[in-house]
């Protein structure tokens, strides 16, 4: 398959030696020049260590991340910023986990049935 610039197109843009993906817009990768790439939705620099992301693969783990979040008021035409406590870890609410020794090794997607009931 070729990408292209086009609409609907997929553009590469890392070549992915190790990665680890706990949410949709909640990753962290290796590319193959060695560079740590981060995204964590809600976050506005998420500067965590990949071997971080990497422990919160085991069952029922967290970190507490400080955030610094912007809250903006149309109606008294002000800006507030509040520090708050982002809760990272991996989130089941579109694939169901696979582990391995409390150790989350696949993912399977939800399946719902024609009684509407997720199996």
């Amino acid at each position: 398959m070729k990408g292209g610039k086009a609409l609907g197109q997929l553009k590469l843009e890392y070549n992915i030696i190790k990665g680890v993906f706990l949410a949709p817009k909640v990753y962290s990768i290796i590319t193959e020049l060695g560079k740590v790439v981060t995204k964590v939705k809600g976050l506005k620099d998420p500067n965590i260590p990949f071997d971080l992301f990497e422990s919160l693969l085991y069952k029922n783990s967290s970190t507490l991340i400080k955030n610094e979040k912007w809250f903006r008021s149309l109606t008294s035409a002000d800006i507030k910023v509040k520090n708050q406590v982002y809760e990272l870890s991996a989130t089941e609410n579109k694939r169901r986990f696979i582990y391995k020794n409390n150790r989350m090794v696949d993912t399977v997607p939800f399946v719902i049935n024609s009684s509407k009931e997720i199996v």
